[in-house]
Parts: C-alpha cells; structure tokens; sequence
C-alpha cells in the first residue's frame, strides 16, 4: 500500500546548523501519527521541511507516489499537503471570512465563487463559533477560536496531509478536547494527519501510531500502548499517571 507521507534519511537545517539527522518515518492513508519531544528536538523544522518552507539537505519526501523534496512550498500545497504552523499565523486585521477565502487560494478545485463559499460552509459546519464571528476580525478572537481559524483555512483547499504544530498549545480544556475531536472527525473523514504535541498525553490519546524525536533524531517509534511502557517515555513526558486514556470523537 502506497503511504500517505514517506519521509526518508531527511537531514535539514538553517544555514550552517544542522537540526534535522536523517529522519525516517512514514504516515499511512488515514492515520493520526503523532511526534513528541521537548523543545528544541526539532519537531516543527520537521513540519517545515515537509512543506518546503526548510530544504532539505538530504534524504527523500514523498507524498502518494511523488516526491516532493525539492519542491516549493506553493506546489506542495496544490498537492495536498497543508499546514497549520506553530503560533497560528493568521492575518490578523482581516475577517474570519477573509481568512478563510485566503486558504482557497490558487486551488484548481474551487474553481468559482459558489464552489469557495460551499467549502466555507463546511469549515462552518466543522466549527460553528467562526460562523458567529464571520465578519470579526482574525487578532480579536480568543485563542481556541484562533486555532480553529487556522485549521479551517487549512481545509479550505484540497486537503489529503494535514500538518497540525502545536494545536493545543495554551488553550482551555474544554477546547483542547474540542481540538482533538477535530482531528478524530477529520481522520473519520479521509484525512492522514501528522500531530506535533509537547504534551505526549495529549498527542497518544488521539494518535494510531507515534515518535519520539530527541535533538534532531527519532529515538523511538510504535504505537501509543507500546510506547508508555517505555522508561524513558514514562519519565520524560507522561509523568506519575503513564494511563493512555483515549479520547472518543463526539458526533454532532
């Protein structure tokens, strides 16, 4: 079966340090694998070399059948692959509105207005509260209601990857869980999904597989049971309560 993401022997950097050392996962049609690590172990220039926003230096990216390592960002995100970055990166003097037509731009898919203003619908309809706040201004929403701005410009366009950095850094529980059953919902519809979390917790609780990335490497890889049953898991990221609880996506 052909992967969704192959990422293999990927060395990357900026200017003469590297970060990146030959780093090799894979992310299959469907699934939510998940990256932890502290900070600084090189997770988002991960997310940033598989977007083409950092070269590689070496190795190989492959998306489907094409391999997409030295292409630019623009034609990566034609392709499917979609990322939503650490610090959410809105426009922030604009609309909600206008956020999100902005994420459908220089898709051949939508080709009309009625076809970009369908997709908006769905976003709506995955997040309710950016229907409320259409015409607000992007820097004047909270926190969570920002992070669901940015994933919803991210599934504007034709989404087959989606690149998620953080997602639920400094926001409520209660939205943290909303998040997360949005990512649950998004797999349930098709959508293969590499999660960056600090908070492995989180990240194993909605994930089918995941790695631990350590100063620029993978150190471990397997699935969430298995790897809470690591020492060095257990003591690093998941503290007294190494219990995976998984988190149930709720139907609207």
């Amino acid at each position: 079966m052909v992967s969704m993401l192959d990422v293999s022997g990927v060395s990357a950097g900026y200017g003469r340090i590297g970060v990146l050392k030959e780093i090799t996962l894979r992310v299959g049609p469907g699934e939510i694998v998940a990256i932890v690590g502290a900070n600084g172990a090189g997770k988002s220039t991960l997310l940033k070399t598989i977007s083409g926003l950092v070269r590689a230096r070496r190795g190989m990216i492959r998306v489907e059948d094409q391999e997409i390592t030295h292409w630019a960002p623009e034609k990566i995100v034609r392709s499917g692959v979609r990322h939503v970055p650490e610090g959410r990166q809105l426009f922030g003097p604009l609309s909600v509105l206008d956020n999100l037509l902005l994420g459908a731009y220089g898709d051949s898919t939508l080709a009309n207005r009625k076809a970009v203003m369908a997709r908006v619908e769905q976003v709506y309809e995955i997040f309710p509260i950016l229907r409320q706040r259409n015409a607000q201004r992007a820097n004047t929403l909270s926190g969570g209601e920002q992070q669901m701005l940015a994933i919803g410009r991210a599934l504007m366009g034709t989404t087959k990857l989606l690149l998620l950095d953080e997602p639920t850094t400094g926001l409520a529980p209660l939205i943290v869980r909303e998040i997360l059953n949005v990512i649950l919902r998004l797999r349930r519809q098709g959508i293969s999904i590499l999660l960056v979390e600090q908070n492995a917790r989180l990240a194993f609780s909605v994930a089918t597989r995941a790695y631990v990335m350590e100063t620029g490497r993978v150190v471990l890889a397997g699935t969430p049971e298995q790897l809470i049953l690591e020492d060095t898991v257990r003591k690093a990221y998941l503290g007294n309560s190494p219990k995976l609880i998984r988190t149930e996506v709720t139907q609207r």
